[in-house]
């Protein structure tokens, strides 16, 4: 967006049409709208959903599924004992499974493994399972006899999908896969004019994935390819230029006299939004959380309730209700739809919490 891009909101594309040499996507926005968008080439570069949004176009029978989804589930317990613990480490697991180990937000541990199984159901669906949890956390006392945690110490789980590329043949273990992004053009493979997919790849290598693929674009009409090397830091790395421990410790005390506010608060805010805390602080408003909204509206392209609370990583039910009553100002709902909001934000706060273990 930031060089002339529109990003369209929580807009699901419901049909796609080729016809001499211009691609129709017709779409439905959250409030039912529905909109016709022009171009002469998609991508759908939509991670995990890549094959359900080539389904949901009506190329089901034309396109064959391109995805191996592995699952992975994660846990959340408090540091406490874990304090010496300011990096990521990693280990094996008790399956042979490699396992991560991250400090994260609200002084919290994030710990799980790097792939699992196949995954076949819907996407939006995917869900922790106990088996799952209970996995992690003998991993987890296997490998460090003295935390000897429970089911108890985990405060939140989830899980999500690895979009891998569909291995050629069957059988193969998910961490047998390639990691490598996959680009299909579906004209050449399935016959399918205008739409290209793009598969695999992960964060670390966002920057190739993306100059690889806008390469094959400019290819297509003739134009310069980009030969350099692309160095773009993420949004919240920019300026940054040592480790981000080194950062923090640099700003903290600054940002803390300089915004009347405390060291804790700065020292969160910036494990949130790196360098672009200062935007958010910057922000005219009343209170600290109404600016974290503002800023997920404005810059983070936030569009419900539960979107705000994943910008914000809140894993409490009780401040989904204060966020929802900020949020409402914000985004002037109605109170038809800040029931609704809560409703959906409750409902995906029951899928990912751990309390069904302690029943």
């Amino acid at each position: 967006t930031e060089n002339g891009g529109k990003f369209y909101k929580h807009t699901k594309v419901i049909n796609f049409i080729e016809r001499d040499g211009v691609t129709r996507i017709i779409a439905q926005e959250k409030n039912g709208n529905v909109i016709e968008l022009r171009t002469p080439l998609v991508i759908n570069a939509a991670g995990p959903w890549v094959d359900e949004v080539n389904q949901n176009i009506k190329l089901k029978e034309k396109i064959k599924k391109q995805l191996y989804r592995s699952k992975g589930t994660h846990i959340e317990i408090d540091k406490k004992n874990w304090t010496e613990i300011n990096s990521a480490i990693c280990f094996e697991g008790i399956d042979k499974n490699l396992i991560f180990v991250i400090p994260t937000v609200y002084n919290r541990l994030r710990i799980g493994p790097t792939h699992g199984e196949e995954y076949t159901g819907r996407s939006d669906d995917v869900k922790p399972t106990r088996e799952e949890i209970i996995s992690i956390i003998k991993s987890v006392n296997a490998a460090f006899p003295l935390a000897q945690i429970t089911e108890k110490d985990v405060v939140h789980a989830d899980s999500g999908l690895r979009a891998l590329p569909r291995p050629d043949r069957n059988g193969r273990k998910p961490e047998e896969i390639s990691r490598k992004s996959v680009i299909i053009d579906h004209e050449k493979e399935d016959g399918v004019k205008g739409l290209i997919s793009l598969t695999g790849g992960k964060l670390t290598t966002q920057t190739e994935v993306a100059k690889k693929l806008t390469n094959i674009i400019l290819d297509r009409y003739g134009l310069p390819l980009i030969e350099s090397e692309i160095d773009v830091p993420l949004p919240g790395a920019r300026g940054i230029y040592d480790t981000f421990s080194s950062y923090k410790k640099r700003q903290s005390r600054g940002a803390s006299e300089k915004y009347k506010k405390s060291l804790e608060e700065i020292d969160h805010l910036i494990d949130l939004y790196g360098s672009r805390y200062q935007e958010v602080l910057n922000i005219k408003a009343d209170n600290l959380l109404t600016k974290q909204i503002i800023h997920s509206k404005d810059k983070e392209f936030a569009v419900t309730l539960n979107d705000i609370i994943r910008r914000l990583e809140i894993k409490n039910l009780e401040k989904i209700y204060d966020i929802a009553v900020e949020a409402a100002k914000v985004y002037r709902w109605t109170e038809e739809e800040v029931v609704r909001e809560i409703k959906s934000a409750e409902k995906e706060w029951e899928k990912n919490k751990p309390l069904e273990l302690n029943s």
